[in-house]
């Protein structure tokens, strides 16, 4: 999606995102940094709405090297998706 698709996709979700817990299942590195020296990471999560059956997809996120320390395989977190196009979401909370 480009940085631009991103950023867009990020402030839809900031303001109109369903926030629902999830389950990240692996952590991948993509090798990508932002200008901010984030490194682009992709997360294969389950996410579990609270109307509807759970349902996995693929997070790809810019993180910085401390957020990831309080996220790992297994880790309970909090997402927020589009309820239009519920496979995009960002991880907000862990």
């Amino acid at each position: 999606t480009g940085q631009a698709g991103y950023a867009q996709m990020a402030q839809k979700l900031y303001q109109s995102g369903v926030e629902a817990p999830a389950v990240v299942h692996a952590i991948r590195e993509t090798g990508q940094t932002d200008v901010g020296g984030g490194q682009e990471v992709e997360f294969d999560v389950s996410i579990k709405p609270a109307t509807g059956d759970p349902y996995q997809t693929t997070i790809t996120q810019s993180m910085l090297p401390a957020q990831m320390e309080g996220i790992s395989e297994g880790a309970a977190i909090t997402v927020k998706y589009d309820p239009d196009s519920p496979t995009s979401a960002l991880i907000y909370g862990w």
